[in-house]
């Protein structure tokens, strides 16, 4: 039987073409920028990459074209220590591998262009819903009904919990996305999913564990349903150069404190502390920190 892995990261793959530039392009301007970056991104494979440099024994479901990107992209899994045998992934000869554009200013703000791919809406088959069987954490978003359901029931069916960031919700319902939040473990969600579904608090989301509520710069709220416990935890002051994949490390860090048996308080400062880290550098990977790493950081706020 195959050792059983602590994440597993499904969908959300991309590579990312960077743009630096002095302001965000506004109605019918022209720029003259640098050469773009070509980086390695997508926001649930950027938390995966951030789990396994933070230590926790990795995995990885997703969709690639049968190209150079795809390679590439594959490659940066087994670059951060994912083993290949680790990694579930479909192929497709005809469909080319996604490419985002992201566009940074010099005060770290950022804007995100995601054409559309069917790679976006591959359905989960065998061999990756036994990967996510085996993981004591499937970590991805809240996408639609079917997909959900697949993955909660393959994860829960190995004692593991489902970890779902709901950053978009992709045109569910209040009610459906009730029923996702019902199957999920631990949800980050933003305010503005908040106040497009009419909630009145944390409270009122049928979670089944941890719900956070992460704000950017102003830090982070927390519920523990099980505890009725509220937290908050603030954002760390640094000089943020590119704010890209902050939250996906933040969302890796959480998922790595609740492995371990940590408080929510405490997951969310280690959190903390590793966005820190991450947004003093440039791309949706550059920068991710180690354990090692985001504990001495911690220690020098103390």
């Amino acid at each position: 039987m195959s050792e059983q892995l602590e994440f597993v990261g499904i969908g959300g793959l991309a590579g990312d073409l960077v743009l630096q530039m002095d302001e965000l392009p506004g109605r019918d301007d022209k720029y003259f920028v640098p050469p773009p970056q070509k980086v390695s991104g997508g926001f649930i494979a950027n938390a995966t990459v951030a789990a396994a440099l933070l230590g926790l024994g990795t995995g990885y479901v997703g969709w690639i074209g049968e190209d150079d990107d795809g390679r590439w992209l594959e490659g940066e899994f087994l670059a951060s220590g994912i083993g290949q045998e680790d990694l579930a992934m479909v192929r497709d000869p005809d469909i080319p591998t996604p490419l985002n554009l992201v566009m940074i200013d010099t005060q770290g703000n950022r804007a995100i262009i995601i054409p559309a791919s069917p790679h976006y809406q591959g359905q989960l088959i065998e061999h990756q819903l036994t990967l996510i069987a085996r993981s004591k954490v499937a970590y991805s978003y809240a996408r639609d009904m079917q997909w959900i359901k697949d993955m909660a029931g393959a994860v829960h069916s190995g004692g593991g919990v489902l970890v779902i960031d709901s950053e978009a919700t992709f045109g569910l319902s209040r009610s459906e996305f009730d029923e996702v939040a019902a199957l999920t473990d631990t949800l980050f969600i933003s305010q503005d999913v908040i106040t497009a579904f009419g909630y009145d608090s944390l409270e009122s989301i049928p979670v089944r564990g941890w719900i956070i509520q992460t704000s950017g710069s102003q830090g982070a709220y927390g519920y523990d349903v099980e505890m009725g416990i509220h937290v908050q935890q603030s954002a760390f002051k640094v000089d943020a150069v590119d704010t890209t994949g902050a939250g996906d490390c933040y969302h890796a860090a959480v998922v790595l404190g609740r492995i371990r048996g940590w408080s929510l308080q405490e997951s969310l400062r280690f959190a903390s502390g590793a966005a820190a880290i991450k947004v003093q550098h440039i791309g949706a990977r550059g920068g991710l920190p180690t354990y090692d790493e985001v504990m001495q950081f911690l220690a020098e706020k103390s």
